[in-house]
Order: structure tokens, then C-alpha cells, then sequence
């Protein structure tokens, strides 16, 4: 499966740029709308928000901001290049696995569920966002034909802050397909919340692109390092793409697939997850998003706190793994003006 999984990758990326290229890649100087309330306007799409409440989809940061540093806003963005954003989202992230200790196996059973309020702040270069989740995590542990035990936790979580800084390249650069726009970023969590919920604190920072010029398909990326409190590095990795078939003043879709990767200092493998999904802007103020994840290449990391109660209930945390799967539901609504 290891061996085989960013083959799959690839090739589920390669079948969007194929399909999804030729339908959707309107270039909007040229669009030439049939009546005003049809007028070709996906720059709307760059004023949502994802995961971590700052401009983009799923984990990926955008690499483009409604109005970068040292440029005006787009000429067809009706929302301009200030926006305020405001989101209540629910993750669902379920992990199962086997996982192999000196003498014996343990099933482990992870359901996450969070529900976050995020807020979000564009002006003229900048993107700033803050997170404040309450977290319900149930896990179930046991021997594989044993009975499961289960430990359930609920309360505040930790709060997560995030900045972007917007900037565009000029086309005559690298040419129309190259990249249209970066980003620096930085994206932290602050140990915060109830103690028997908290993870430890980390801070990412990176860079964010997305190309090509005056087409409504981008491809996108994301290439930073993580460190997590104890000193733990992590290298972060997603690339994909993105497509906006449908933009006018009552509504714009935007779609996305990518793979998202976290690559653990000493570890052969890393976390990988396909990401696929939704966003919709409804009369340029209510937001939709609708997200799916899956698991194609597990690491094996146990985190802290899932090491602790593996600790108390069996006396070890197993560092192997065997059988898993993971995969996520994320939904949000939100407002943007």
C-alpha cells in the first residue's frame, strides 16, 4: 500500500488537471458575459477561508490573498481587497489501526470531533485569522479480540493563530502558466484549553504559491516546516489544484483535490492524505464548505496523549503499526463581508 499510494496520488491529480482544465479555464479578461448578473467573477473565491482560518481550502493555504502587497484588487472581485470572514466548522477525523507491541498487537480506535469559530481578517497584503475550538475525542483501546475499552474527553481546546502576507509576480516574469502568486505564512497553536485536551504547542511557517495567470483552474502549493514543543521537526507538504466553474453576483463554487503530507523527523514514512472538496459563496456573503479526507500513507506517530493512555492501559506504547485507516468529514458555514 506504501508503495502504491503516491502513485495513486498523482495519478487522481493528473485526472483533474486532465478533466477539469479544459471545462474550466476561462480567462477573464476575455469572458465576455450575456447580461450583468452574469459578469465572470471567481477572484470571490479568494476571500474564503479553510481549515486553519486563513484565505484557501481544506489545510491548503492559498498562495493568492484578494489584494497582494504593492498591487490593487483584482478588477472583477466585487468584494474588493478588504474582507472580514467569520466560520463555525465541525471536523470529524476517524483513525483505526493496529498497532504492535514487543509481544502483542492493539487495536486503537480514534474519533476527533471539533466544533472551531474561526475569524478572519483581510486588508491591503495581509491575511490574519484566529481559531477557537471545542474539542469532543473519544478513543477506544483493546487487543484485537478483546473487549474495547473506551476514554472520552471533552472541553475548550487550544487556540490557533495564523498571518499571511500576499505578493504577485508579474506575468512577464516566467510567463502566463508560471507562478502568479506567493505567500509567506506562519500558523501556530497555543496550548490553551483544558489540560486533558491539549496538544503540544507548534509553530509552521512556509510558503504558500499558485499560478497560472487570468484562468479560473490554479494549481497550488504548500512547502513549510513545523516545530512541535520538545523540539520534534516536521516537514509539511500539499500541492493540488483548484477550479472555480461557476462565478457570477449570486454565486461562486470553487472545488479542490490535493495531498497534503507531514514527513516526522526519523520517521521512513510520512502521514499522507488526499483532501477533496467544496466551497460555496452565496449572494458574495454566506459561505458553504464541504471537505473529505483519507488516509493513504500512515507514519505511524502516536501523539502524545493517545501515548499516555496507551501507557496506563497496557503498560507500553507500541511503535508499530499495522491495518490503518483514517479518513475526515469537515463542514463549515460563515459569513464573509
Amino acid at each position: 500500500m506504501v508503495g502504491s499510494s503516491p502513485i495513486r496520488a498523482v495519478t487522481l491529480l493528473a485526472l483533474l488537471v486532465g478533466g477539469v482544465l479544459p471545462a474550466f479555464a476561462h480567462d477573464s479578461a476575455s469572458e465576455v458575459p450575456h447580461s450583468p448578473e452574469e459578469v465572470w467573477q471567481p477572484s470571490s473565491a479568494t476571500h474564503l477561508g479553510g481549515s486553519f482560518g486563513l484565505t484557501g481550502f481544506g489545510t491548503m493555504i492559498d498562495g493568492r490573498i484578494p489584494s497582494p502587497l504593492l498591487t490593487n484588487p483584482d478588477p472583477g472581485d466585487p468584494l474588493g481587497g478588504y474582507s472580514t470572514r467569520f466560520s463555525l466548522r465541525y471536523d470529524l477525523l476517524v483513525t483505526s489501526r493496529e498497532l504492535r507491541g514487543a509481544e502483542r498487537r492493539y487495536r486503537v480506535r480514534e474519533r476527533r470531533e471539533s466544533f472551531r469559530a474561526h475569524y478572519g481578517l483581510t486588508v491591503h497584503g495581509l491575511d490574519l485569522s484566529l481559531g477557537l475550538p471545542y474539542q469532543r475525542e473519544r478513543v477506544q483501546l483493546g487487543k484485537p479480540g478483546s473487549p474495547e475499552g473506551q476514554l472520552r474527553e471533552e472541553g475548550v481546546g487550544d487556540v490557533t493563530l495564523g498571518a499571511k502576507l500576499g505578493l504577485r509576480i508579474p506575468e512577464f516574469l516566467f510567463g502566463e502558466w508560471a507562478v502568479a502568486a506567493f505567500a509567506p505564512y506562519v500558523l501556530a497553536r497555543i496550548p490553551s484549553g483544558a489540560d486533558r485536551l491539549q496538544e503540544p504547542a507548534y509553530a509552521e511557517a512556509g510558503l504558500a504559491i499558485a499560478g497560472p495567470y487570468g484562468s479560473s483552474f490554479r494549481w497550488v502549493g504548500n512547502f513549510a516546516f513545523r516545530r512541535y514543543e520538545g523540539g520534534l521537526i516536521a516537514g509539511i507538504y500539499r500541492f493540488g489544484a483548484s477550479a472555480v466553474p461557476l462565478a457570477d453576483s449570486s454565486r461562486t463554487l470553487r472545488v479542490y483535490l490535493h495531498v497534503a503530507g507531514i514527513e516526522y523527523e526519523g520517521r521512513p514514512n510520512s502521514d499522507v492524505d488526499v483532501e477533496a472538496g467544496a466551497q460555496l459563496l452565496l449572494v458574495e456573503r454566506v459561505s458553504v464548505d464541504f471537505g473529505l479526507s483519507y488516509r493513504l500513507v500512515d507514519s505511524g506517530f502516536v501523539s502524545r496523549r493517545l501515548g499516555r493512555s496507551l501507557q496506563a492501559t497496557f503498560g507500553e506504547v507500541p511503535r508499530g503499526w499495522w491495518g490503518d485507516r483514517a479518513f475526515g468529514v469537515t463542514f463549515a458555514l460563515g459569513f464573509v463581508l
